[in-house]
């Protein structure tokens, strides 16, 4: 076409062409062509040579990425975008690892502020080696059935090949979900939650979760109970809160009991962390709280107690 430089794939073509040795290929065999040869045919076999040895050293690191990068090849976000392994550093020198859709690999800005492009590489293999160890208890490889992977709303699109649905539905947690199957591959929802506290992801199934106290949060609570004191059952204020962080924590002594007690026992939806309640307007209201915040519908409230 003209005007680009030349990829690696069409170099890589035009250095395997044995039509500048005067030959042409029909069905795989290099035959002699009418035409005159332009590149000495010693060169050529040095190049070949020297091309041979790069391919073998690519696939040897391509399968050491592979021990590395599990779903490398079978990851994909959202709007079905691969989903490639990458590696940064922290400020002390450590490594992470993520995996990263291909367009925020390549420079492009995150087109949709709920879409996930960008996830950590030991979490997700995590949750999905437990959920294939369980689904197959008798396989050594937990990866090695996986044909790909997809990022939903509600969860993980897990497409594994080689077993037969009966097999795996007796395995399956209460939430999980066969969406498919066919003569050798099923096709599971896995649900899980997203959340970024701080600088750690956490993924994590929906049907395991164990309870994650945010002390941050549970001091914020605690703290605007402190600005109030009961007297007659009713919350009494004797002087106005001395800062804004003051005035805006102040709210959540108005959370519904069931609310607080969640926070307390670390059972909070997992994005719900101390930034986003400062930022979320509460509704009076306790059910329209949960809906605001994120709760599923829970339990009758109990009666109001003191957070202390």
């Amino acid at each position: 076409m003209g005007g680009l430089a030349f990829s690696r794939g069409a170099l890589f073509h035009l250095l395997r062409n044995r039509v500048y040795l005067g030959q042409i290929m029909h069905k795989g065999v290099a035959r002699e062509g009418a035409h005159d040869a332009i590149v000495d045919a010693e060169l050529f076999a040095k190049v070949q040579d020297r091309l041979d040895a790069q391919v073998r050293r690519h696939r040897s690191k391509a399968h050491r990425r592979k021990i590395k990068a599990p779903l490398a090849g079978k990851l994909f976000d959202a709007v079905g975008e691969p989903m490639s392994p990458t590696t940064s550093r922290g400020k002390s020198g450590k490594k992470y690892r993520y995996y990263v859709s291909a367009s925020l690999q390549q420079g492009s800005g995150p087109t949709d502020a709920d879409r996930v492009q960008r996830v950590s590489a030991p979490e997700i293999e995590k949750v999905i080696a437990a959920a294939m160890e369980r689904w197959m208890p008798k396989d050594n490889d937990p990866f090695g059935l996986i044909r790909s992977v997809r990022l939903r709303d509600r969860g993980l699109q897990v497409s594994v090949g080689n077993v037969q649905a009966a097999n795996i539905a007796a395995r399956l947690a209460d939430d999980e979900t066969i969406l498919d199957r066919t003569a050798d591959m099923v096709t599971i929802l896995l649900p899980i939650q997203f959340a970024t506290r701080g600088s750690k992801q956490k993924i994590v199934p929906v049907t395991s979760r164990p309870p994650q106290p945010d002390p941050v949060l549970i001091v914020a609570l605690r703290k605007a109970h402190c600005l109030l004191r009961v007297e007659r059952g009713l919350p009494v204020m004797d002087t106005a809160p001395g800062s804004p962080y003051d005035r805006n924590i102040l709210r959540f002594a108005f959370l519904a009991p069931d609310i607080q007690r969640a926070i307390i026992d670390g059972l909070q939806p997992l994005d719900l962390n101390l930034e986003k309640l400062k930022r979320t307007t509460i509704p009076l209201a306790w059910s329209k709280q949960r809906q605001a915040l994120g709760f599923a519908e829970m339990a009758a409230p109990c009666s109001g107690e003191q957070i202390s």
